[in-house]
Protein backbone atom coordinates (compact mmCIF):
# COMPACT_ATOMS: atom_id res chain seq x y z
CA UNK A 1 0.00 0.00 0.00
CA UNK A 2 2.68 2.38 0.84
CA UNK A 3 4.13 2.26 -2.62
CA UNK A 4 1.06 2.47 -4.16
CA UNK A 5 0.62 5.57 -2.32
CA UNK A 6 4.43 6.72 -3.18
CA UNK A 7 3.26 6.12 -6.99
CA UNK A 8 -0.04 8.26 -6.73
CA UNK A 9 2.67 11.13 -5.19
CA UNK A 10 4.62 10.80 -7.88
CA UNK A 11 2.04 11.18 -10.89
CA UNK A 12 0.59 14.08 -9.07
CA UNK A 13 4.64 15.93 -10.21
CA UNK A 14 4.53 14.36 -13.52
CA UNK A 15 3.32 17.33 -16.37
CA UNK A 16 0.61 15.44 -18.84
CA UNK A 17 3.32 16.82 -21.42
CA UNK A 18 6.16 14.44 -20.05
CA UNK A 19 3.81 11.65 -19.98
CA UNK A 20 3.26 11.78 -23.76
CA UNK A 21 6.16 12.26 -24.03
CA UNK A 22 7.75 9.31 -22.04
CA UNK A 23 4.35 6.79 -21.94
CA UNK A 24 5.61 3.86 -23.52
CA UNK A 25 8.49 3.23 -20.94
CA UNK A 26 6.20 4.53 -18.00
CA UNK A 27 3.69 1.92 -19.00
CA UNK A 28 6.21 -0.77 -19.46
CA UNK A 29 7.80 -0.05 -16.27
CA UNK A 30 4.81 0.71 -13.72
CA UNK A 31 3.82 -2.70 -15.65
CA UNK A 32 6.54 -4.51 -14.66
CA UNK A 33 5.96 -3.28 -11.03
CA UNK A 34 2.51 -3.99 -10.79
CA UNK A 35 3.47 -7.62 -11.79
CA UNK A 36 6.03 -7.81 -9.25
CA UNK A 37 3.65 -6.83 -6.57
CA UNK A 38 0.41 -8.18 -7.51
CA UNK A 39 -0.24 -11.06 -5.70
CA UNK A 40 0.54 -8.67 -2.19
CA UNK A 41 -1.76 -5.98 -2.98
CA UNK A 42 -5.32 -5.14 -1.70
CA UNK A 43 -8.31 -3.75 -4.09
CA UNK A 44 -7.62 -0.53 -3.10
CA UNK A 45 -3.83 -0.61 -3.91
CA UNK A 46 -4.36 -2.23 -7.54
CA UNK A 47 -7.29 0.76 -8.28
CA UNK A 48 -4.30 3.24 -8.05
CA UNK A 49 -2.49 1.43 -10.55
CA UNK A 50 -5.72 1.45 -12.63
CA UNK A 51 -6.14 4.85 -12.19
CA UNK A 52 -2.48 4.96 -13.60
CA UNK A 53 -2.43 2.66 -16.47
CA UNK A 54 -6.06 3.92 -17.96
CA UNK A 55 -4.51 7.88 -17.59
CA UNK A 56 -1.41 6.55 -20.00
CA UNK A 57 -3.05 4.15 -22.57
CA UNK A 58 -5.38 7.30 -23.75
CA UNK A 59 -5.04 7.11 -27.20
CA UNK A 60 -1.74 4.87 -27.41
CA UNK A 61 -0.72 2.80 -30.20
CA UNK A 62 -2.22 -0.79 -30.69
CA UNK A 63 0.97 -2.36 -30.64
CA UNK A 64 1.89 -1.04 -27.04
CA UNK A 65 -1.92 -1.75 -25.91
CA UNK A 66 -1.33 -5.43 -27.30
CA UNK A 67 2.04 -5.75 -25.23
CA UNK A 68 -0.13 -4.56 -22.30
CA UNK A 69 -3.00 -7.00 -23.11
CA UNK A 70 -0.68 -9.78 -22.72
CA UNK A 71 1.41 -8.94 -20.16
CA UNK A 72 -1.88 -8.55 -17.85
CA UNK A 73 -4.44 -11.30 -19.23
CA UNK A 74 -3.10 -13.65 -17.16
CA UNK A 75 -3.42 -11.68 -13.43
CA UNK A 76 -5.58 -12.46 -11.51
CA UNK A 77 -6.54 -9.15 -9.95
CA UNK A 78 -5.20 -7.18 -12.86
CA UNK A 79 -6.29 -3.46 -12.99
CA UNK A 80 -10.44 -4.26 -13.97
CA UNK A 81 -10.36 -0.66 -15.88
CA UNK A 82 -7.78 -1.46 -17.79
CA UNK A 83 -8.66 -4.93 -18.88
CA UNK A 84 -11.85 -3.64 -19.98
CA UNK A 85 -10.61 -0.89 -21.91
CA UNK A 86 -8.37 -3.46 -23.75
CA UNK A 87 -10.63 -5.87 -24.54
CA UNK A 88 -12.86 -3.14 -26.48
CA UNK A 89 -10.57 -2.08 -28.31
CA UNK A 90 -11.08 -2.52 -32.19
CA UNK A 91 -7.43 -4.30 -32.80
CA UNK A 92 -8.31 -7.97 -31.93
CA UNK A 93 -4.48 -8.03 -31.53
CA UNK A 94 -4.95 -5.69 -28.49
CA UNK A 95 -8.53 -7.35 -27.52
CA UNK A 96 -7.55 -10.93 -28.37
CA UNK A 97 -5.68 -11.93 -24.97
CA UNK A 98 -7.58 -10.36 -22.17
CA UNK A 99 -11.22 -11.63 -24.22
CA UNK A 100 -9.90 -15.00 -24.19
CA UNK A 101 -8.01 -15.03 -20.59
CA UNK A 102 -8.42 -12.46 -18.37
CA UNK A 103 -10.72 -13.39 -15.16
CA UNK A 104 -11.13 -9.83 -14.41
CA UNK A 105 -14.07 -9.91 -17.23
CA UNK A 106 -17.26 -10.42 -15.78
CA UNK A 107 -20.23 -11.18 -17.27
CA UNK A 108 -21.81 -8.26 -17.70
CA UNK A 109 -18.38 -7.00 -19.45
CA UNK A 110 -18.68 -10.23 -21.82
CA UNK A 111 -22.11 -9.60 -23.31
CA UNK A 112 -21.70 -6.04 -23.78
CA UNK A 113 -18.32 -7.35 -25.97
CA UNK A 114 -20.71 -9.79 -27.69
CA UNK A 115 -23.25 -6.73 -28.57
CA UNK A 116 -20.94 -4.38 -29.35
CA UNK A 117 -18.08 -5.31 -31.56
CA UNK A 118 -17.74 -8.22 -34.45
CA UNK A 119 -17.35 -11.44 -35.13
CA UNK A 120 -13.53 -11.86 -34.30
CA UNK A 121 -14.09 -10.20 -31.31
CA UNK A 122 -17.05 -12.90 -30.49
CA UNK A 123 -15.13 -15.68 -31.38
CA UNK A 124 -12.70 -14.90 -28.90
CA UNK A 125 -15.46 -14.38 -26.30
CA UNK A 126 -16.53 -18.20 -27.27
CA UNK A 127 -13.12 -19.78 -26.63
CA UNK A 128 -13.61 -18.67 -22.65
CA UNK A 129 -13.13 -21.66 -20.04
CA UNK A 130 -15.37 -19.32 -17.58
CA UNK A 131 -18.52 -19.09 -19.72
CA UNK A 132 -22.00 -18.68 -18.31
CA UNK A 133 -25.46 -20.09 -20.07
CA UNK A 134 -26.35 -16.49 -20.57
CA UNK A 135 -23.73 -15.53 -22.45
CA UNK A 136 -23.80 -19.39 -24.24
CA UNK A 137 -27.52 -18.10 -25.38
CA UNK A 138 -26.42 -14.89 -26.77
CA UNK A 139 -23.52 -16.22 -28.26
CA UNK A 140 -25.64 -18.64 -30.40
CA UNK A 141 -28.17 -15.92 -30.99
CA UNK A 142 -25.85 -13.45 -32.63
CA UNK A 143 -22.56 -16.01 -33.46
CA UNK A 144 -21.67 -16.47 -37.46
CA UNK A 145 -21.08 -20.66 -38.37
CA UNK A 146 -17.23 -20.31 -37.31
CA UNK A 147 -18.15 -19.05 -33.47
CA UNK A 148 -20.87 -21.73 -32.91
CA UNK A 149 -18.38 -24.13 -34.55
CA UNK A 150 -15.95 -23.14 -31.51
CA UNK A 151 -18.56 -22.67 -28.88
CA UNK A 152 -19.80 -26.33 -29.72
CA UNK A 153 -15.92 -27.70 -29.25
CA UNK A 154 -15.47 -25.84 -25.55
CA UNK A 155 -16.96 -28.54 -23.84
CA UNK A 156 -16.67 -26.06 -20.56
CA UNK A 157 -18.86 -24.12 -22.25
CA UNK A 158 -22.42 -24.52 -20.31
CA UNK A 159 -25.57 -25.02 -23.09
CA UNK A 160 -29.45 -24.51 -22.02
CA UNK A 161 -31.89 -26.43 -23.55
CA UNK A 162 -32.57 -23.73 -25.88
CA UNK A 163 -29.11 -23.64 -27.11
CA UNK A 164 -28.13 -26.91 -27.59
CA UNK A 165 -32.01 -27.13 -29.91
CA UNK A 166 -30.76 -24.23 -31.61
CA UNK A 167 -27.13 -25.95 -32.32
CA UNK A 168 -28.44 -28.56 -33.42
CA UNK A 169 -31.05 -26.91 -35.82
CA UNK A 170 -28.17 -24.88 -37.37
CA UNK A 171 -26.02 -28.42 -37.61
CA UNK A 172 -28.72 -29.67 -39.92
CA UNK A 173 -26.73 -27.42 -42.74
CA UNK A 174 -22.97 -26.99 -41.12
CA UNK A 175 -21.27 -30.51 -41.03
CA UNK A 176 -18.58 -29.01 -38.72
CA UNK A 177 -20.70 -27.82 -36.41
CA UNK A 178 -22.20 -31.11 -36.23
CA UNK A 179 -18.86 -33.09 -36.03
CA UNK A 180 -18.22 -30.47 -33.18
CA UNK A 181 -21.91 -31.62 -31.39
CA UNK A 182 -21.05 -35.14 -31.94
CA UNK A 183 -18.09 -34.79 -30.55
CA UNK A 184 -18.82 -32.43 -27.48
CA UNK A 185 -21.89 -35.02 -26.63
CA UNK A 186 -19.83 -38.32 -26.80
CA UNK A 187 -22.19 -40.16 -28.50
CA UNK A 188 -23.15 -43.50 -27.28
CA UNK A 189 -21.74 -46.95 -28.50
CA UNK A 190 -24.88 -48.04 -29.99
CA UNK A 191 -26.03 -44.94 -31.75
CA UNK A 192 -22.12 -45.07 -32.74
CA UNK A 193 -22.32 -48.29 -34.33
CA UNK A 194 -25.78 -47.19 -35.70
CA UNK A 195 -23.68 -43.97 -37.61
CA UNK A 196 -20.91 -46.09 -38.97
CA UNK A 197 -23.30 -48.50 -40.55
CA UNK A 198 -25.51 -45.93 -42.04
CA UNK A 199 -22.40 -44.70 -43.06
CA UNK A 200 -21.33 -47.66 -44.56
CA UNK A 201 -24.65 -48.58 -46.13
CA UNK A 202 -24.56 -45.23 -48.04
CA UNK A 203 -20.68 -45.73 -49.70
CA UNK A 204 -21.67 -48.86 -50.72
CA UNK A 205 -24.41 -47.81 -52.82
CA UNK A 206 -22.56 -45.15 -53.84
CA UNK A 207 -19.82 -46.90 -55.47
CA UNK A 208 -22.15 -49.74 -56.60
CA UNK A 209 -23.55 -47.00 -58.71
CA UNK A 210 -20.62 -45.15 -59.85
CA UNK A 211 -18.30 -48.36 -60.60
CA UNK A 212 -20.74 -50.91 -61.67
CA UNK A 213 -18.14 -53.18 -62.96
CA UNK A 214 -16.50 -53.42 -59.98
CA UNK A 215 -16.73 -56.39 -58.52
CA UNK A 216 -18.64 -57.08 -54.93
CA UNK A 217 -15.57 -58.28 -53.02
CA UNK A 218 -14.12 -54.94 -54.34
CA UNK A 219 -16.72 -52.70 -52.90
CA UNK A 220 -16.31 -54.29 -49.78
CA UNK A 221 -12.67 -53.58 -49.59
CA UNK A 222 -12.96 -50.17 -50.29
CA UNK A 223 -15.69 -49.63 -47.80
CA UNK A 224 -14.03 -51.61 -44.97
CA UNK A 225 -11.14 -49.45 -45.51
CA UNK A 226 -12.65 -46.23 -45.57
CA UNK A 227 -14.59 -47.52 -42.17
CA UNK A 228 -10.82 -48.17 -40.92
CA UNK A 229 -9.35 -44.69 -41.87
CA UNK A 230 -12.00 -43.02 -40.54
CA UNK A 231 -12.12 -44.80 -37.25
CA UNK A 232 -8.71 -43.11 -36.36
CA UNK A 233 -10.93 -40.06 -36.04
CA UNK A 234 -12.80 -41.88 -33.12
CA UNK A 235 -9.55 -43.60 -31.31
CA UNK A 236 -10.40 -41.12 -27.92
CA UNK A 237 -14.22 -42.17 -27.97
CA UNK A 238 -15.27 -45.17 -26.21
CA UNK A 239 -15.37 -48.07 -27.22
CA UNK A 240 -18.48 -49.62 -28.97
CA UNK A 241 -20.76 -51.38 -26.58
CA UNK A 242 -19.64 -55.14 -26.51
CA UNK A 243 -18.10 -54.23 -29.84
CA UNK A 244 -21.55 -56.28 -31.13
CA UNK A 245 -23.38 -55.47 -34.08
CA UNK A 246 -26.42 -54.35 -32.81
CA UNK A 247 -29.76 -56.24 -33.71
CA UNK A 248 -31.95 -54.94 -36.21
CA UNK A 249 -33.93 -58.46 -36.37
CA UNK A 250 -37.15 -56.61 -34.79
CA UNK A 251 -37.30 -54.33 -37.44
CA UNK A 252 -37.77 -56.63 -40.68
CA UNK A 253 -41.42 -56.98 -39.90
CA UNK A 254 -41.92 -53.31 -39.94
CA UNK A 255 -39.85 -52.74 -43.07
CA UNK A 256 -41.99 -55.18 -44.80
CA UNK A 257 -44.40 -53.52 -43.95
CA UNK A 258 -42.82 -50.19 -45.27
CA UNK A 259 -42.02 -51.99 -48.35
CA UNK A 260 -46.06 -53.31 -48.98
CA UNK A 261 -46.91 -49.93 -48.26
CA UNK A 262 -48.93 -50.77 -45.63
CA UNK A 263 -48.59 -47.21 -44.21
CA UNK A 264 -51.32 -47.73 -41.56
CA UNK A 265 -50.09 -51.42 -40.31
CA UNK A 266 -46.76 -49.52 -39.77
CA UNK A 267 -47.45 -46.63 -37.97
CA UNK A 268 -49.37 -48.21 -35.46
CA UNK A 269 -45.75 -50.41 -35.11
CA UNK A 270 -44.46 -46.73 -34.43
CA UNK A 271 -47.34 -45.31 -32.31
CA UNK A 272 -46.70 -48.71 -29.62
CA UNK A 273 -42.65 -48.57 -29.76
CA UNK A 274 -42.73 -44.73 -29.15
CA UNK A 275 -45.70 -45.03 -26.51
CA UNK A 276 -48.02 -42.60 -28.49
CA UNK A 277 -51.88 -42.51 -29.73
CA UNK A 278 -52.04 -44.14 -33.14
CA UNK A 279 -54.27 -40.95 -33.76
CA UNK A 280 -51.30 -38.27 -33.52
CA UNK A 281 -49.00 -40.63 -35.16
CA UNK A 282 -51.77 -40.45 -37.99
CA UNK A 283 -51.70 -36.78 -37.82
CA UNK A 284 -47.96 -36.46 -37.96
CA UNK A 285 -47.89 -38.37 -41.20
CA UNK A 286 -50.69 -36.44 -42.71
CA UNK A 287 -49.02 -33.68 -43.42
CA UNK A 288 -45.23 -33.22 -45.01
CA UNK A 289 -43.77 -32.19 -41.84
CA UNK A 290 -40.25 -33.89 -41.69
CA UNK A 291 -38.75 -32.59 -38.64
CA UNK A 292 -41.91 -33.88 -36.87
CA UNK A 293 -42.42 -37.01 -38.59
CA UNK A 294 -38.61 -37.38 -37.87
CA UNK A 295 -38.85 -36.41 -34.33
CA UNK A 296 -41.76 -39.44 -33.67
CA UNK A 297 -39.67 -41.70 -35.81
CA UNK A 298 -36.85 -41.52 -33.33
CA UNK A 299 -38.98 -41.54 -30.11
CA UNK A 300 -40.01 -45.02 -31.49
CA UNK A 301 -35.96 -45.86 -31.39
CA UNK A 302 -35.87 -46.87 -35.34
CA UNK A 303 -32.60 -47.08 -37.31
CA UNK A 304 -32.19 -44.83 -40.37
CA UNK A 305 -32.70 -47.32 -42.66
CA UNK A 306 -36.07 -47.55 -40.99
CA UNK A 307 -36.88 -44.24 -40.28
CA UNK A 308 -35.55 -43.31 -44.09
CA UNK A 309 -37.78 -46.20 -45.93
CA UNK A 310 -40.79 -44.47 -43.50
CA UNK A 311 -40.13 -40.60 -44.76
CA UNK A 312 -40.11 -41.88 -48.30
CA UNK A 313 -42.63 -43.59 -48.38
CA UNK A 314 -44.85 -40.70 -47.02
CA UNK A 315 -43.11 -37.50 -47.37
CA UNK A 316 -42.67 -35.77 -50.84
CA UNK A 317 -39.21 -34.10 -50.93
CA UNK A 318 -37.23 -36.66 -49.89
CA UNK A 319 -35.87 -37.90 -53.04
CA UNK A 320 -34.11 -34.11 -53.29
CA UNK A 321 -30.23 -34.92 -51.70
CA UNK A 322 -30.07 -32.20 -49.45
CA UNK A 323 -33.62 -32.69 -47.58
CA UNK A 324 -32.01 -36.37 -46.84
CA UNK A 325 -29.32 -35.54 -45.90
CA UNK A 326 -30.47 -32.65 -43.53
CA UNK A 327 -33.20 -35.17 -42.30
CA UNK A 328 -30.57 -37.85 -41.57
CA UNK A 329 -28.10 -35.18 -39.44
CA UNK A 330 -31.12 -34.43 -37.30
CA UNK A 331 -32.31 -37.98 -36.63
CA UNK A 332 -28.68 -38.82 -35.19
CA UNK A 333 -28.31 -35.26 -33.41
CA UNK A 334 -31.25 -36.34 -31.45
CA UNK A 335 -31.89 -38.82 -29.00
CA UNK A 336 -34.60 -41.29 -28.48
CA UNK A 337 -35.51 -38.96 -24.83
CA UNK A 338 -34.96 -35.78 -26.15
CA UNK A 339 -37.67 -36.77 -29.60
CA UNK A 340 -40.15 -37.82 -27.06
CA UNK A 341 -39.67 -34.37 -25.27
CA UNK A 342 -40.32 -32.65 -28.39
CA UNK A 343 -42.93 -34.85 -29.16
CA UNK A 344 -44.69 -33.97 -25.59
CA UNK A 345 -44.35 -29.96 -26.25
CA UNK A 346 -46.20 -30.61 -29.62
CA UNK A 347 -49.35 -32.51 -27.67
CA UNK A 348 -49.52 -30.00 -24.64
CA UNK A 349 -49.07 -26.86 -27.10
CA UNK A 350 -51.83 -28.36 -29.54
CA UNK A 351 -54.09 -29.11 -26.64
CA UNK A 352 -54.18 -25.63 -26.08
CA UNK A 353 -54.85 -24.07 -29.10
CA UNK A 354 -57.80 -26.79 -28.92
CA UNK A 355 -59.06 -25.86 -25.58
CA UNK A 356 -59.06 -22.08 -26.99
Amino acid sequence: MRHAEALAGELTLITKGDILDRRGSAIAKLTEEFKRQASLLTEDAVELYDVALRWLVADLQSDALAELSEQLADIPNAPQGTIRILAFHDDIAVAGPVLTRSTRLESGDLIAVIGAKGQEHILLVAKRSDLTETITDRLITVGSPPVLQTLAANETAPLTPKGSEALLTRANADSRLADALADRFRLPGALRQRLVEDAAAILRAHLSASAATASTAAIDGAVNASIAASAGRLRDAPPFEGQRQPDLSHERDFLDLMRRRELRAALKVIAERARLDYDFVLSVFAHDDFELMTTVLRAADLSWQAAEETLAARATGLDRPAMREMMRNRFHMMSQRDASRRIALVQTARSAREAS
